[in-house]
């Protein structure tokens, strides 16, 4: 199952495994694609996922995580862009770029400015405050997510992917915990929506009916008056009616305890820990659902698609230290990867992402 063909949308992927979207942070300051970012890619593009999705492509100066973030807000960066999308197809995947703004989780420090978001609401693991967007900036912002996936339409990206999820700013709309507005963006469940709705329509009249639009949803934020499954499957089907070619599903944001990224997670029952929230998801929608979150091991994996609870699986932690894992999957391994789940991959914005746990092991063995 997990090597079966599947289609989402327009694009036929050769396998059910996607590369889920990681900040690869290996661009130059200015956000544009580096020699390091189109050697990091080949690697990945050529292990063997159907889709590889390249992540956190910043669609404004003011939605980036770090200074080595890859930008997709200005026109000439289209060109090396175009490098990466053809370097995944050279590698027999289909390549997706996500769009992104950080909202509230950007870091003043990068920024040199306060970060922007729907309300006020202090992001309590970095004490920051950020300013409340006023309402022709919302619209502002909604143009600058269309203009973005222009850019990757024209970059030959064979799809883009709409970042709603891990509290960043979109995320930050559709949650109860962080949306406070009381004007047509906030308020209601319709209106929290209302954001999200907007830019998937200016992305629609940018990039047309055909080219594939994904997004990746939060159906837990796993923090306090967050946003409860029930409203997260309304999304899932708004999303669904407007046309989205395939939802990935995930939760947590940058303030939660157990999250996206949950650690020391042993192969097994601790694995694929959205999985039951998919399912329901899975009931509501007529497009394709990826799920992510924990996955390592194929007897897993195979059990989550043949159960129908996905219709594809996705993995980032395990591929940053074995991005060749599947084909090494299809030529017959049976054991899961070898990430341990420690996180040490997050830990320093600055660097490079790489598995840093690899890189001490092999400076161990040196040594030894």
């Amino acid at each position: 199952m997990l090597f079966s063909p599947v289609t989402i949308g327009s694009l036929e992927l050769q396998n059910r495994l996607v590369r889920a979207a990681c900040g690869e942070r290996r661009a130059d300051r200015d956000g544009f694609i580096t020699h390091e970012m189109l050697a990091y890619i080949d690697e990945l593009a050529r292990g063997g996922c159907g889709l590889v999705i390249l992540g956190h492509g910043y669609i404004r100066r003011d939605g980036r995580l770090t200074d080595n973030e890859t930008g997709i807000n200005r026109d000439d960066q289209v060109s090396r862009l175009g490098l990466v999308a053809e370097q995944i197809r050279a590698g027999g995947a289909r390549g997706v770029i996500q769009i992104s703004h950080g909202g509230a989780q950007c870091r003043p420090s990068v920024l040199e400015t306060t970060p922007v978001s729907p309300s006020g609401v202090e992001v309590r693991k970095t004490k920051v405050i950020p300013r409340p967007l006023e309402s022709d900036e919302i619209l502002e912002l909604v143009s600058d997510f269309a203009f973005a996936a222009g850019r990757a339409k024209e970059a030959g990206f064979d799809a883009v992917q709409i970042h709603a999820a891990h509290g960043y700013l979109i995320s930050q709309f559709l949650s109860p915990a962080t949306n406070l507005r009381t004007d047509e963006w906030g308020g209601s469940p319709e209106n929290r929506f209302r954001f999200l709705d907007s830019v998937i329509r200016a992305v629609r009249e940018q990039v047309g009916e055909d080219y594939p639009v994904l997004v990746k949803q939060n159906l837990d934020d796993c923090i306090p008056k967050g946003i409860p499954l029930s409203e997260a499957l309304t999304v899932a089907t708004g999303l669904s009616d407007l046309g989205v070619a395939a939802i990935e599903v995930s939760g947590g944001m940058v303030d939660s305890e157990r999250g996206a990224a949950r650690k020391d997670i042993t192969p097994g029952k601790q694995e694929a820990y959205f999985r039951s929230m998919a399912r329901e998801v899975v009931k509501v929608v007529d497009c394709p659902v990826i799920l992510v979150g924990g996955l390592k091991s194929p007897s897993v994996i195979n059990d989550v698609l043949e159960s129908g609870d996905a219709d594809l699986v996705a993995l980032a932690r395990p591929l940053i230290r074995e991005p060749r894992l599947p084909l090494e999957w299809l030529d017959g391994r049976d054991t899961p990867a070898d990430c341990e789940s420690c996180n040490r991959c997050a830990l320093y914005k600055d660097r490079p992402l790489r598995c840093e746990s690899l890189i001490l092991e092999q400076e161990q063995a040196r040594e030894d």
